[in-house]
């Protein structure tokens, strides 16, 4: 707000958690990490079955205690895309706020 943005595009991604392609995500980890040991370690957490029906190639426990940081490195490429469009954000998982200085930015940041 200091900043002058005092328009807000409020984004919560639908059904994120339960949607995550694990081989995209585990390939996207890949890239920040080189541990065989932790990549099992996660891939054991992305198929732990927490929920009964759940679709053992996709979705992530959401109040795991890394899903937060999982769902940062799976979102890492809209960031840097909305980043590389000027615009303003605060992401934590599938929520984040894109800060707008006027009510056009912000209708074009929806669009």
């Amino acid at each position: 707000m200091n900043s002058g943005r005092m328009f807000v595009v409020d984004v919560d991604i639908k059904s994120y958690f339960d949607e995550i392609d694990h081989d995209i995500l585990i390939n996207l980890v890949k890239t920040k990490i080189s541990d065989n040991r932790i990549l099992n370690l996660i891939e054991m957490f992305l198929k732990q079955g927490v929920i009964e029906e759940i679709d053992p190639d996709r979705g992530s426990p959401q109040r795991g205690v890394i899903s937060p940081f999982l769902a940062k490195i799976y979102l890492d490429p809209l960031d840097k895309l909305l980043d590389s469009q000027n615009l303003h954000l605060i992401s934590y998982a599938d929520d984040f706020p894109i800060m707008c200085e006027s009510q056009e930015e912000a209708e074009k940041a929806l669009t």
